[in-house]
């Protein structure tokens, strides 16, 4: 989901979120970091698919309200 806030600050300039949090609908939102993120670069797809097969690809948090989502 993509939205646009307008910024409070400049009416002419906009704010691009690629998601925004769906409890206190803020822009702050971050990715969580996944253990597997550091695996070798050889074999990440192998390992990953073996030991993370049922968990998201990636979760997200809101720096505002600590909320979590996949």
């Amino acid at each position: 989901m993509i939205k646009t806030r307008e910024d409070e600050t400049r009416q002419d300039v906009s704010d691009l979120a690629a998601e925004i949090c769906p409890v206190c609908d803020d822009t702050r939102v971050r990715v969580v970091e996944f253990g597997w993120f550091v695996l070798e670069l050889d074999r990440h797809e192998e390992l990953r698919d073996e030991l993370y097969a049922d968990e998201p690809a990636l979760e997200f948090r809101c720096l505002s309200c600590g909320a979590n989502w996949a």
